[in-house]
C-alpha cells in the first residue's frame, strides 16, 4: 500500500504525468460500510487530495463517485465523508439514470402461515423463528423451478408495461404502442427465453444472512459451540453443491476462512450452485447465471437490499428475489416494573419486614414467570400477574398506568425489527445527519 501511495504522490516527478480524476467505484460503501465495517473508507476523500498529484500542484483532484444505489441521504453523507467543500457540492454534477431491473421479480414469504408454540420453558425466540424461516427457505427452494417457470408471458407483460411507463427515463409513454417498442420486445424475448433447470437444486442461488452464526447465521463452523442451528448445515442441498462465505474475525479459525475462500472460488466458477453468506460476499460479484436471491431477514437499508438482490439476473434472464419476513409480535414487562418494586413502600412495619423473605421468594417466581418471559398477548401477562401472590400494591401499580389499552410496563417486541435495528444502530451517522433526515421527511 505504501508503494502504491508513493507512486500516486510522485507520478509527476517520476513519470511526468498527472492525475486528472480519482474514481471511487461503489461509492455508496463510503456511507453504508465506512461507519462500522470498513472505517478506512471515510479517509478516501482526504487521502485522494493529499496523495494525488495534479498538473496544477496547488489544485485538487476531481473526484468521481460511481454507484447504482445511492439515496439522497447517502449522497449527502458521501459528500460529507469525502470532505467535499460546500462550493464544490454546489457545482457537483449528479447524473441519475434508471436502475430498475426488469429481469428481477420480487417475492415476500411470511412466517405467519407456519405455526409454532411459545412455551415458558422454550424462550429463545430468535432460534424458534430462525428455524421457521429455514423451513420456509427449503420449501421455496424445492419449488424454485416451478416458481420461476410460473413467471409466464402474462406476468412478464404486466411487469414490463409498468417498467417502461414508470421507470424508463427515455421511453415515450404511448401506452398503446408499448408492446411494439424494440426495447420492450428485446427485453420480453430475453425473459421468455431464460433457461430454467428442471431440478431446483441446480439453480444458482445466494442466501444472505445477517449473522455468521446462530439460526439466522451462515454456518456452525463459525461458532465456538456448534449445535447445528445454522442455515448452511440445515439447507437441503447436497454438500458438494453448496458453500459458505463470511468476513473473518478473531473467533473464526483460519481453516474456516480458507474453506470460505475456496467455496467463493468454486461458486464463481460454477462448481457450487448454492452460496450461504453474509453481505461480505455480494459486493463485486458479477456471475451471470444467478437465478435466485434469498434474504432470511430484511436488510438495514434499501441500498443494501438493492445491491444484494442485484447479484441476480446479470445475463438479463428472469430471476427471483425473496425475503423471509416474520411479523409476530411478543410482549414482556419492562425494566421499570422491576425498578418500581423498590419504590413501593410495601414494608412499613416490622411485621411486614418479617414476611419480606416470603414476599421476595414470591417475587422471584413472578420475575421468572413473567418478566423474563415473552408472551403472545398482553392478556397472558396480565392474567399471570392477577393470579400471582404478589402484594396488591405491586399488582395495582402494574395495572394502574393504562392509556388507550397500552400498559406502561408492557412492551412489544419484533424479532426481525430487532435484528434490523441492531445493524441500523451500527451504521448510525451522527445526530446532525439524523436531524437532517427528520427535517427532510417533514418538509
Amino acid at each position: 500500500m505504501k508503494e502504491f501511495r508513493d507512486v500516486v504522490k510522485n507520478i509527476n516527478s517520476f513519470f511526468g504525468l498527472a492525475i486528472t480524476f480519482c474514481v471511487i467505484d461503489e461509492v455508496h460503501c463510503v456511507s453504508e460500510w465506512g461507519h462500522d465495517f470498513r472505517t478506512t473508507y471515510l479517509s478516501l476523500g482526504k487521502n485522494a487530495q493529499k496523495k494525488c498529484a495534479t498538473k496544477n500542484k496547488s489544485g485538487n483532484v476531481t473526484l468521481v463517485g460511481l454507484t447504482a444505489t445511492a439515496s439522497f441521504d447517502v449522497l449527502t453523507d458521501i459528500e460529507r465523508e469525502l470532505q467535499i467543500k460546500h462550493d464544490d457540492v454546489a457545482n457537483a454534477i449528479i447524473s441519475i439514470d434508471n436502475t430498475i431491473r426488469p429481469e428481477l421479480f420480487f417475492n415476500i414469504i411470511e412466517t405467519n402461515g407456519l405455526t409454532f408454540k411459545l412455551t415458558e420453558k422454550d424462550q429463545n425466540i430468535k432460534d424458534i423463528i430462525g428455524k421457521c424461516k429455514q423451513v420456509l427457505i427449503n420449501d421455496s427452494i424445492n419449488e424454485l423451478t416451478n416458481i420461476l417457470k410460473s413467471i409466464d408471458e402474462t406476468t412478464i407483460d404486466t411487469s414490463l408495461k409498468q417498467h417502461f411507463t414508470e421507470f424508463e427515463i427515455n421511453f415515450e409513454k404511448q401506452e398503446s404502442d408499448i408492446k411494439k417498442n424494440p426495447d420492450y420486445i428485446k427485453t420480453k424475448n430475453k425473459l421468455l427465453d431464460t433457461a430454467i433447470s428442471d431440478n431446483s437444486k441446480d439453480i444458482t442461488t445466494i442466501i444472505f444472512c445477517p449473522h455468521t452464526k446462530g439460526s439466522y447465521g451462515v454456518t456452525e463452523r463459525a461458532n465456538k459451540y456448534p449445535n447445528n442451528r445454522e442455515i448452511f448445515e440445515n439447507l437441503n442441498i447436497n454438500h458438494e453443491s453448496k458453500g459458505f462465505f463470511m468476513g473473518g474475525d478473531d473467533e473464526i479459525s483460519v481453516n474456516v476462512i480458507e474453506q470460505a475462500q475456496k467455496d467463493f472460488v468454486d461458486f464463481v466458477n460454477g462448481k457450487k450452485t448454492y452460496m450461504v453468506c453474509t453481505k461480505a460476499f455480494g459486493m463485486g460479484i458479477d456471475k451471470e447465471d444467478i437465478r435466485a436471491i434469498y434474504h432470511i431477514n430484511f436488510t438495514n437499508s434499501p441500498e443494501s437490499y438493492i445491491q444484494e438482490a442485484g447479484r441476480a439476473g446479470r445475463d438479463k434472464g428472469k430471476s427471483l428475489c425473496t425475503i423471509i419476513i416474520d411479523r409476530n409480535k411478543f410482549y414482556k414487562l419492562t425494566d421499570e416494573s422491576v425498578k418500581n418494586l423498590n419504590r413501593l413502600k410495601l414494608f412499613p412495619t416490622i411485621q411486614d419486614r418479617l414476611i419480606f423473605r416470603n414476599i421476595f421468594e414470591q417475587y422471584k417466581v413472578f420475575n421468572n414467570r413473567i418478566y423474563n418471559v415473552y408472551h403472545k398477548s398482553t392478556d397472558s401477562i396480565l392474567n399471570k400477574i392477577s393470579s400471582s401472590h404478589l402484594p396488591d400494591d405491586l399488582k395495582n401499580e402494574i395495572f394502574r398506568n393504562k392509556n388507550n389499552d397500552e400498559h406502561k410496563y408492557l412492551v412489544d417486541f419484533y424479532q426481525d425489527k430487532d435484528i434490523h435495528d441492531f445493524f441500523h444502530k451500527n451504521s448510525y451517522k451522527g445526530i446532525e445527519t439524523e436531524i437532517y433526515q427528520i427535517y427532510r421527511f417533514f418538509n
